[in-house]
């Protein structure tokens, strides 16, 4: 069982444990049940308060679809359970969701500009960029992808995910070298990135006389 302790007004304590949540509230004495599931573009969320004998299930089949899951499940259960203060999913109207519903309709560079402060103070966080990236890629987008996970390591020039994701980009249009200098770079910031240890053998096989 691990004892999740989070930053939030009024709060103790959560708890997971075989794949259920449990939040208590010390104000108003009350625990509530949670469970989250995400398998892609198929996301769902269960809380209940057996104290009141209510509770809510919500399916959807949206790759963004948590990210309406805190405004649901206030509208129908008249709070917000703690769950949502562990589990990081952009809400709907928030930086993030803005930038890439940007990147998508206006392009890369319109984005960019637009959202510059909210990606320097944070507010658009790593994973945020670095899923939009991946959109880009799992297209074939490689341009955009590849731009956006280059931002991510201007934005973050200590994470090696960052430059491992670009890395990836860099292989999947078909640039050896500059994959290989990044799995490199996001290797010597994490030498237990395995991921970049097991590409950076392959690459360099390939590219061997």
């Amino acid at each position: 069982m691990y004892k999740l302790h989070r930053p939030h007004s009024k709060t103790t304590l959560q708890k997971y444990f075989l794949g259920i949540g449990l939040g208590h509230r010390s104000h108003i004495k009350s625990e509530t049940l949670w469970h989250w599931g995400d398998n892609g573009a198929f996301k769902c969320f269960v809380v209940a308060d057996p104290a009141h004998k209510s509770g809510m299930v919500m399916f959807t089949n949206s790759q963004n679809g948590l990210a309406i899951a805190p405004a649901i499940v206030r509208e129908a259960t008249g709070s917000e359970p703690l769950a949502f203060s562990w589990i990081k999913y952009d809400a709907y109207n928030s930086d993030s969701m803005h930038f890439a519903k940007t990147a998508r309709d206006q392009g890369v560079e319109a984005a960019i500009q637009q959202f510059d402060a909210a990606l320097k103070n944070g507010s658009i966080s790593e994973d945020s960029v670095n899923s939009l990236g991946y959109r880009f890629l799992g297209k074939k987008r490689f341009a955009e992808a590849i731009r956006i996970f280059k931002l991510n390591t201007d934005l973050r020039p200590q994470s090696a995910n960052t430059y491992d994701s670009l890395a990836e980009a860099y292989m999947d249009s078909g640039d050896k070298p500059l994959a290989i200098q990044f799995y490199e770079k996001s290797l010597l910031l994490n030498p237990n990135n395995s991921n970049a240890t097991s590409q950076l053998k392959k690459l360099k096989s390939t590219t061997l006389p």
